[in-house]
């Protein structure tokens, strides 16, 4: 049963993980066209946005899965110990 629910988390942070990448491949940020693009300031926001973004959509996927490994541990740890 154990086994069994690993499993199924693990699968669920994967499928999470999936779509918090599609959202970030459909939210990506561009350059409007009325903007120079030759401008530094505009090209230095445009990096910024770019950086936030992917920082923002990176731990948004990863740390469900970083918080189930870490019960998934702890919870073999509980389970190894001896009772008495």
């Amino acid at each position: 049963m154990g086994r069994l629910l690993s499993g199924l988390a693990i699968l669920l942070c994967l499928a999470w993980a999936g779509v918090v990448a599609h959202e970030a491949w459909s939210d990506w940020p561009y350059l409007s066209l009325d903007l120079s693009q030759e401008d530094a300031g505009t090209q230095a926001a445009f990096r910024q946005a770019i950086f936030n973004h992917v920082a923002t959509h990176t731990a948004l996927g990863l740390i469900p899965l970083i918080v189930v490994a870490a019960v998934l541990r702890l919870l073999a740890r509980i389970r190894s110990r001896p009772l008495a």
